[in-house]
């Protein structure tokens, strides 16, 4: 995710405020990191937005960040691929992709959130809680119609960035937040709060109007693109995977890496 002006790890919980249980994910999410770090690409883009584009250091950092994603991509295109030997007619597997993003944390020390996403996911399932699922960031556009005031389209846009929601086994719906590319663990309404503050300006902008732009052209009416409003909402979508995969991965990152088991 290209966030300007945001550093991972900038979010530390205040946990005089914060209940038990995000408190322990806290430092589910701490044990990820610090066992499997990474180098980001998409950290390396957002830091130097602010440079100036003529900039050495922003030439730099392009052509850092470039090398990096290849290295990341070659993983992930690895990962898919095996992952497809192992998928069911409904729900996709996260082990293959989750091992894979765990092994580039050890050897080419890359990955961006997607990647640091499935090793937190890892360490989660290792330590038994279960009900986990990576997610991914989205922007829920509305087109209403000024005239009749109805809603004529909805869509959800992918704003490219994945995290993990849990119940921490309390049950009560995957409520709690792990975004370890960002450096914090949160309730799913404050970790909305934040994501809201990140997402504006161009990107904002761009997503909306092509999703209104596209509706326009499919009924044929590309002068009425006034004659509609828009509106987008930020919400987390969850994956779905099979959940054998998921304590599957547990077993195997508690039986590779136990020192990620917190007793």
């Amino acid at each position: 995710m290209n966030i300007s002006k945001v550093q991972p790890n900038c979010f530390q919980p205040s946990f005089r405020a914060k209940k038990q249980t995000i408190k322990d994910a806290d430092k589910i999410l701490r044990t990820s990191k610090e066992t499997f770090p990474f180098v980001s690409s998409s950290y390396i883009r957002s830091f130097y937005l602010s440079a100036k584009p003529q900039s050495k250091n922003y030439e730099k950092a392009i052509k850092k960040a470039n090398k990096i994603f290849a290295v990341i991509n070659k993983t992930r295109i690895r990962a898919n691929f095996l992952s497809l030997f192992s998928q069911n007619e409904m729900k996709s597997t996260i082990y293959e992709p989750s091992v894979a993003a765990i092994n580039s944390s050890l050897y080419s020390k890359t990955g961006n959130c997607l990647e640091q996403a499935r090793a937190a996911l890892g360490v989660l399932a290792a330590n038994s809680y279960y009900n986990s699922n990576c997610a991914n960031l989205m922007l829920d556009v509305i087109l209403i119609d000024k005239i009749t005031h109805k809603v004529v389209h909805r869509q959800d846009v992918y704003l490219d960035h994945t995290m993990v929601l849990t119940d921490m086994n309390k049950e009560d719906g995957l409520n709690i937040v792990l975004d370890p590319w960002l450096g914090f663990a949160d309730s799913i309404e404050n970790a909305i709060g934040r994501y809201k503050s990140m997402v504006h300006g161009k990107r904002y902008i761009r997503a909306i109007e092509s999703v209104k732009q596209n509706y326009v052209n499919s009924q044929g009416s590309y002068k009425d693109k006034d004659r509609y409003a828009a509106i987008g909402k930020i919400k987390i979508v969850p994956e779905e995977y099979n959940k054998d995969e998921v304590v599957k991965l547990g077993k195997y990152v508690a039986n590779s890496f136990p020192e990620v088991v917190i007793r």
